[in-house]
């Protein structure tokens, strides 16, 4: 019987001899098949079943990086990403809000034979800065959730689509600022 270590150091030989039988066959642009691989053990030494292929195929690609590697990469990318669409979103909002948002109404009376033009603020628009403090508010929190423990749990693609609707909401209350401003010029116009 064989002693302990000298069969797993078997093992990892037959594992090593499996591992370059593979690649040969990669570079060649190959894909081996099962007996492929079981004929090409064998000629090195090592006659095993189909099960222990099978078991050595597994514990090689438990072993590889390759896809782990691929993975953290894309990942840290995407959360390097989505980092900077947050920060945009918050600047964004932030140089927004501190604009005004006010109505303002101008009139034109003669008085004494002179033209006087009142311009007076009727109303400011608290509830446009609110949904700017909101969305602020909103992102500072992805950001805290996005290098919190949670983030393991939550897909990337939900984060993704949380990004494009802070844009699609940036892009709409930037739309409702045009408006607004819109119906400011509208209103400075009018006289009375």
């Amino acid at each position: 019987m064989k002693a302990e270590g000298s069969n797993s150091t078997i093992i990892e030989k037959r594992r090593k001899a499996l591992r370059r039988i593979i690649s040969n066959y990669g570079q060649k642009g190959e894909k081996p098949s099962r007996k492929d691989l079981l004929f090409e053990l064998s000629k090195k030494g090592f006659k095993i079943d189909l099960s222990t292929l099978y078991r050595d195929k597994t514990k090689i690609n438990e072993e590889s990086s390759f896809l782990r590697d691929i993975a953290e990469t894309n990942y840290s990318a995407y959360v390097e990403e989505m980092w900077e669409n947050l920060d945009f979103v918050i600047e964004n909002s932030i140089e927004i809000y501190h604009k005004n948002f006010p109505i303002t109404k101008t009139t034109k009376h003669e008085k004494n034979g002179k033209i006087e033009t009142t311009i007076q603020t009727i109303k400011n628009h608290p509830e446009s800065k609110q949904k700017f403090l909101r969305l602020i508010l909103d992102a500072t929190m992805e950001k805290v959730s996005l290098f919190s423990g949670s983030t393991i749990n939550f897909s990337v693609a939900f984060l993704s689509k949380k990004m494009h609707q802070f844009k699609a909401e940036n892009e709409q209350y930037k739309f409702e600022l045009a408006q607004i401003t819109e119906e400011l010029t509208k209103i400075k116009n009018q006289t009375f």
